[in-house]
Order: C-alpha cells, then structure tokens, then sequence
C-alpha cells in the first residue's frame, strides 16, 4: 500500500473548506439579532478586544479622541463572553483586528485548518515511519477528535492552536530540546493558565531547567506589551488576567456546559455548588496524578526513559483536562496525543486489546453520545450528564493500561 500524504493534504483542506463555509453561512444568512452568538462567538470576543487594545494603546487619531473610543481589555461587567487570556495574546489578535470581521474571520479559520494539518504532521513525525500505516492510524486519531475540531471552527476558539502547540511540545520534548520546549509550554500557558501544573510535574521528575525556563519564558511573553503600554500598563493588565481568571472560574463553575470531571463527580454527591470544595478537590486530583506519572517514571529503567517521554505528555495533558475545575469541551481536541500514543503502542497480550476498547469507549461517549447529539432527544440529558469526560477518563484508563503492558509486563493470558 502506498502511502501518498499530499492526497490526505487535499482531501483534509477540501473537507476543511467545507466546513468553514457551512459555519460562516450560518453567520452570515442568520435571521438572528446577534448572528455571531450562534457561531464565532469566540472569535468576536478575541477580535474586539484586540481592537479595544489596539485603539487604547497605538493612538490612531482616525478612530477620535483616545478617551472616548475604548472600553477595558478585562471587561467585569460581562457575564459570559469577556476575554481570559494574558495580555500577550492580545498582540496575536491585533493583526487581525485592522481588517473588517467577516474577512479576519475567513483568515482565522484558515489558520485554524492549517495548524490542526500542522499537529498531524507533527505527530507523524513524533510516532510515525512514514508508511501508509502511519497516515491511516492518524487519520483515525483525527476522527476520534473530530467534534472537538467543528467545535474551535464553529466559534472561532483557539484549542486547535492549544493542540498544535501541545504537539510542538511534545516534538521538542522527545528530543530533548529544553528551550525551545519550555518557549512551547509558556506560549500554551499564556492562552491557558490551567495547565500550569504542568510546571510543577516538571519540577517533580527533576527537570529543573526546563520548569526555569518555562518561568522566564511566560514572565518574557507576559511583559512583551511594555513595548506600546508601559510598565505600569502592562502590571495593571496582568493583575485584571489573573482576576479575570479567578472570576471566570468561580462564576461558572456551575455551567452545565462544564466539562470538568471532578466538578461531575461531585455535582453527583450534591456538594457540585461548594466552589471551594471544587478547588480542593481539584488540587489533590492535580497532585495525586502528577505525583503518580512521576512515580511512574521512576520506576522506568534509563534505557526506556527515552521513548516514555510520549506517555509522560499523553498522561499529564489527560490528567490536567481531567482534573481542571473548570473545563470547556474544546479544550479535549488536544486528547488527540494520548489517542495517537494509543494507537501507535505496541504489543498483542490482553491489556493491548483493553486498551483499545477503552480508545472506542472513548469516540463512543464524546462523538456519539456528545451533548450536541443527545439535546436532540433530550436537553436535560444532554447538559446533565458530563459523557465527554466520562469518555476522556476511559482513554485515562486505556493509558494505564499500556503503562503495565510495556513496562511491567502481566502473565495474563486469554
């Protein structure tokens, strides 16, 4: 069997394409007062608050007086759609802001496509030969994620850049390469501070100088606006971040859209509404896993330590998704790591075979059983019941799994 990657090139931009116009029709023949809060509503949030940035900050007498043409990069006074990433991420967007919405819209979505063909790339090359077989196991990894993908292009989100930038990580990580790895890891951060605790996994399996270069790395990224605000701007601007953050979190915590498993479990006890007892709970589930990986790692022999370094990142992401108090559901297109690492593990014994039944539980609860497709029968059921990470939890399980298969062997026969 050939294997002919620019055919899977075309077919994914073509099919890319496709999407892209069936959500911006949506957008753009929507009856609806607001048309952008049925799709992109993501990306609106991004784009104005860029604009806000660049109009407060650069100064541009064509936009009028400065005091009257802006509003607050961290607006507090919104209930839902208000923008929750550091101020370096404005920078990003601006960009995009000086041209009209619809067209920054076409080019976003555009960008989204390619980084999500660039994280399949990546993985080809991180688990990958080149053979035929490599293009059709990642092919169905893309599948297995391939709701939480029309989610990011259906609102404009940016966890297909999360996801690419985790497979960038992951690439520099299994080579060794500590800067530019840790340069990753700060980028990621600076969009999505819940996976911090990463850091502190590092920090446990002793690698120290990826943990301070990722520290000088986001402390780089966060001041990198001084260059058009100031100091003092910049500090203000961090500080309204970390607010920001912290009110976010708090106030919707209780969202049915919430994916977190551990706010699940205990909504199940009844206890879901205790915002402190979520963070607790939180914590000790980020401690005890990570602690676990790196108990994991001590007990891999030097010579396997090398190769593990894929299980580290598909185990750490997984346990961050799964642990974070406060989660949205396309935020698990990165799980396209751990179903890669699934499906590329060797090995035929019984655990194998587990493994991967856990792997089709997994596509079975968050694609079939996904809240988009259960509200059709019933929309309580469907914001009740958390199947995403339900679902994730049994890819979890799949990766411990393949962890006592490879590196503790069980005589256990079929």
């Amino acid at each position: 069997m050939k294997n002919r990657p620019w055919v899977w090139v075309i077919v994914f931009l073509v099919l890319s394409l496709c999407i892209d116009l069936y959500y911006y029709h949506k957008v753009s023949l929507s009856s609806a007062d607001d048309p952008w809060q049925i799709c992109y509503s993501d990306f609106k949030v991004f784009y104005t608050t860029a604009r806000e940035f660049y109009l407060r900050f650069l100064n541009d007498p064509a936009y009028g007086p400065v005091d009257k043409r802006y509003g607050p990069i961290y607006d507090f006074t919104k209930e839902f759609y208000h923008f929750r990433y550091s101020p370096f991420v404005v920078y990003l967007f601006m960009p995009l802001c000086r041209i009209p919405m619809g067209v920054a819209l076409l080019v976003w979505t555009f960008i989204l496509n390619i980084l999500f063909l660039m994280s399949f790339i990546l993985l080809a090359k991180v688990f990958g030969d080149g053979s035929a077989r490599t293009t059709v196991l990642l092919s169905i990894a893309c599948v297995a994620v391939l709701r939480f993908y029309f989610n990011n292009i259906a609102l404009g989100q940016t966890d297909a850049v999360i996801a690419f930038l985790w497979c960038l990580f992951l690439y520099f990580f299994v080579r060794e390469l500590t800067v530019p790895g840790a340069v990753t890891f700060a980028l990621i951060v600076q969009f999505k501070p819940f996976f911090l605790p990463v850091l502190a996994y590092f920090i446990l399996s002793k690698r120290w100088r990826l943990a301070l270069y990722s520290v000088l790395a986001f402390e780089v990224f966060l001041f990198i606006p001084v260059i058009k605000t100031g100091y003092a701007e910049v500090t203000s601007l961090a500080y309204d971040w970390a607010r920001m953050i912290n009110s976010s979190i708090g106030s919707q915590i209780g969202n049915p859209k919430n994916q977190s498993l551990v706010h699940f479990i205990l909504q199940l006890t009844g206890r879901g509404d205790n915002e402190r007892l979520v963070y607790l709970v939180s914590g000790v589930s980020y401690l005890v896993s990570l602690s676990l990986l790196a108990l994991m790692r001590s007990l891999v022999s030097k010579q396997d330590r090398g190769p593990f370094r894929t299980f580290e990142v598909s185990f750490f992401l997984l346990a961050v998704l799964l642990s974070s108090p406060l989660i949205w559901k396309a935020a698990f297109i990165s799980a396209i790591i751990p179903v890669s690492y699934i499906l590329f593990s060797p090995g035929r014994r019984i655990w194998r075979i587990l493994s991967l039944v856990f792997l089709a539980l997994f596509i079975v609860f968050t694609s079939m059983l996904s809240p988009d497709m259960l509200k059709i029968f019933s929309y309580k059921a469907s914001e009740d019941i958390k199947f995403i990470p339900i679902g994730a939890s049994f890819l979890f399980i799949s990766l411990i799994l393949l962890y006592l298969e490879k590196y503790h062997t069980m005589k256990v026969k079929l």
